[in-house]
């Protein structure tokens, strides 16, 4: 039979190392269970993110629809005020009308034109934007089967 002491040792050796594992365990599944909500934070980050990008980009395209029937109204009405200025524009040389109606009609072309041009201009401006959205954005963001379609026409 061994001396008390040493069974006392043996004992005390043997309840440590239980309590160390055991410690460390709890430690180590506490420390996953942090990890795997960084994870899920990250991620979840990710795909706010995403969605704000998506935010942006459908804002654009439908900026630029917008922008896109604006100029073809414009486009329209600056051909019907160019008739209304040759057809015064005659009258006017013929003597039929008054000069002050054919210089209302250039003004009001001229005018039209410029509306035109602006508006040609805010079309423009979004495809810029859009391209520059298009570079951030990655190429796995683009394909997602939840994504938002990018036009084809813009691409």
């Amino acid at each position: 039979m061994p001396l008390g002491g040493s069974t006392t040792a043996a004992n005390t050796f043997g309840s440590a190392i239980v309590n160390w594992e055991l410690f460390s365990f709890g430690k180590l599944r506490k420390q996953n269970e942090a990890a795997g909500a960084l994870y899920d934070k990250s991620v979840s980050d990710k795909d706010a993110y995403i969605l704000n990008l998506k935010k942006i980009l459908s804002e654009r395209y439908i900026v630029l629809l917008y922008n896109d029937a604006k100029l073809q109204w414009t486009e329209k009405n600056a051909e019907r005020l160019d008739d209304i200025r040759k057809i015064t524009s005659g009258l006017s040389a013929s003597g039929l009308r008054p000069a002050a109606d054919s210089l209302l009609a250039s003004s009001s072309y001229v005018q039209a034109m410029g509306e035109h041009d602006k508006w040609n201009g805010l079309k423009t401006l979004p495809l810029s934007s859009y391209w520059n959205c298009t570079v951030m954005i990655p190429s796995i963001i683009r394909h997602q089967p939840d994504g938002l379609p990018i036009p084809q026409k813009l691409v």
